[in-house]
């Protein structure tokens, strides 16, 4: 007994995985055998801000990963994808790849998810019929349509998918895990002790799998991951449940692959299986229901009465902006409900401000952030308060640079360029910047484009007051030092940009204070009035003078 795995828990995140594919696309692909060929990829990924590591272009020598097992594991994890394949020795993109590398919206890199997943494949082990080979996607699909048909619900749990459904191995034992699923269900609603059984509970199945305990939890969390990673899923508490607008393409993928043996198909993972969804008829049946929900949402948008006679393409295209529509909608909702999140978004702080990874568990949920996703977390969780103090003049998906996936988590941190977020109110700007660096290196590497930032967007809003919010765990004084300062010079003129370093730990501290005083609903305009009086006491203070007046103005109540 062992537990199947999409991907691998070095590329926790799929979506990542298009960055590492961008990456790749500029290699030659001679990235496999020879110490030098293994180096290739490594340096890419760095260079490309994939992964981070702290050797120069020229020498190795101060690279941790000797051998360089990162880049191995990216490129494993694109090629049992399909994504990339080996021809002639040297790695080359796939028509699936290709698609992705090209795809423009979350729904079209959805659906090379799921063209790929559907034909991921493990070998069968059962002892009533062994061999044959069965793609986990389809398993856990036929697992939680069994579990919608028998409960009236698709959820399935994280400890559920960690205990049962990992460790289900053939579609023969669809009905024995779904027995198992509806037992845990019971004993764990009896016990007296969550915690306990939930532990005793990995304890036990992680023992018969032969792995650790962690390992297992690892496992659930990475799979959780690439299944959401295709569109038909969405988060619930810590497990997942069907998209009820995705319903329609999940009872035809049932239909249309069952209980398949891959190996005895001819579909290539390297070409992607076919969809529903490429067929006119579902896209039209898709399009109705997306109709439907929009105007059951009385969400605006225009109606193409024609549609039904259009060619596939043009139909599909509708449908992509039909789900935009609603997912932009969902996002407003999402925001607007942030300010209920408080706990959750203060917890996310903590686990970023920790020097060690951590887990915390909110309310259902244990939440933690992902190895190498901290970046992209700080960025979210900025946006979280910000969106949580409300009064913003502009949408939710207007105030972020980076990306995120259907339930709103952080795909990547937002690519250079400009700030990490921008938020605007009726009369100032606050543009955020967050950064893991520390010491000296902060300054070298965030000093001159913060200031960039934060003088264009001063240059481009005349008639508002912009500033610029510079977040860390900690602020080293030679950046505070550079932010004291605050000059650009634009065409030969010089500016003074407005730019507060502040440690992540004050500016939680201060949120912390607003909840305390009932005072969230003005929050953003003592904000505002502390970095102005925090700001006057440039010319008159030392940087580590000013660094401790900001910490210690953070740290006062309100």
């Amino acid at each position: 007994m062992s537990t199947w795995l999409l991907g691998n828990t070095t590329v926790r995140s799929p979506f990542r995985l298009i960055d590492g594919l961008k990456v790749f696309a500029l290699t030659n692909g001679d990235i496999r055998g020879t110490k030098e060929k293994e180096l290739v990829f490594c340096k890419a990924l760095v260079e490309g801000g994939i992964i981070s590591a702290s050797f120069e272009a020229e020498d190795t020598s101060g690279f941790s990963d000797t051998t360089y097992s990162v880049g191995r594991k990216w490129r494993s994890a694109l090629e049992k994808l399909g994504f990339i394949e080996q021809f002639n020795q040297i790695y080359i993109l796939t028509e699936n790849g290709r698609n992705l590398l090209n795809s423009q919206t979350l729904q079209s890199d959805q659906e090379c998810y799921l063209r790929s997943l559907i034909l991921y494949s493990y070998k069968a082990e059962n002892s009533d019929n062994p061999g044959g080979f069965f793609s986990p996607l389809m398993l856990t699909l036929h697992i939680m349509k069994e579990l919608e048909i028998r409960t009236g619900s698709s959820r399935i749990s994280f400890q559920e998918m960690a205990a049962v459904i990992q460790l289900t191995f053939s579609y023969l034992d669809i009905n024995q895990s779904v027995n198992e699923i509806l037992t845990i269900r019971s004993n764990r609603q009896a016990s007296l002790s969550k915690k306990k059984f939930d532990r005793e509970l990995y304890e036990s199945k992680s023992s018969k799998a032969k792995i650790k305990a962690p390992s297992i939890k690892d496992y659930a969390d990475t799979n959780l991951r690439y299944l959401k990673s295709t569109g038909l899923f969405t988060a619930s508490g810590k497990g997942i449940c069907f998209i009820d607008d995705k319903k329609i393409v999940i009872d035809k993928l049932i239909a249309m692959y069952g209980t398949f043996d891959i190996s005895q198909s001819d579909l290539k993972i390297q070409k992607g299986a076919p969809l529903p969804t490429d067929h006119k008829e579902t896209n039209i049946l898709l399009v109705e229901q997306l109709e439907e929900t929009l105007n059951r949402n009385r969400i605006l948008f225009e109606k193409n009465s024609s549609i039904a006679q259009a060619p596939i393409g043009e139909i599909k295209n509708y449908r992509y902006h039909l789900e935009e529509l609603l997912f932009e909608n969902n996002e407003k909702k999402f925001a607007e409900n942030q300010k209920n999140e408080w706990d959750e978004i203060l917890a996310y702080m903590d686990l970023l401000i920790s020097p060690k990874p951590i887990s915390i568990e909110i309310a259902d949920k244990e939440i933690s952030i992902p190895s190498g996703e901290r970046p992209a977390y700080f960025e979210w969780v900025l946006w979280r308060a910000f969106l949580a103090l409300n009064h913003l003049i502009i949408e939710p998906q207007q105030c972020r640079r980076f990306k995120v996936d259907q339930d709103f988590k952080p795909i990547h941190n937002a690519p250079g360029g400009g700030a990490d977020v921008i938020f605007e109110y009726e009369n100032f700007k606050i543009l955020g910047e967050v950064t893991l660096t520390s010491n000296s290196r902060q300054e070298a590497a965030e000093g001159e484009p913060v200031r960039r930032h934060i003088a264009v967007e001063t240059v481009n809003t005349p008639d508002k007051d912009v500033y610029g919010l510079f977040l860390a765990l900690t602020i080293d004084t030679n950046t505070a030092e550079t932010f004291r300062h605050g000059a650009w010079y634009h065409q030969e003129e010089l500016m003074d940009v407005k730019i507060l370093p502040l440690t992540l730990e004050s500016f939680k501290k201060y949120l912390e204070s607003l909840r305390k005083k009932n005072q969230v609903e003005t929050g953003i305009f003592d904000l505002k009035k502390m970095m102005d009086e925090s700001l006057k006491l440039r010319e008159t203070l030392t940087a580590p003078q000013w660094k401790n007046e900001i910490t210690n103005k953070f740290a006062r109540p309100i």
